[in-house]
């Protein structure tokens, strides 16, 4: 069975794979603008 699992982020869309003994996930996009906020939080 695979499930969607949502994080609090609207930037990254992930998936997760518990159809396995070992879970795993994939990483299905990432929304550019999450670039520009890491840039941002860096520069403190």
């Amino acid at each position: 069975m695979t499930t969607n699992l949502k994080f609090n982020s609207n930037y990254v869309g992930i998936t997760r794979h518990d159809d396995t003994p070992v879970v795993h996930f994939t990483l299905n996009s990432v929304d550019p603008r999450y670039y520009v906020e890491s840039a941002k939080n860096k520069r403190v």
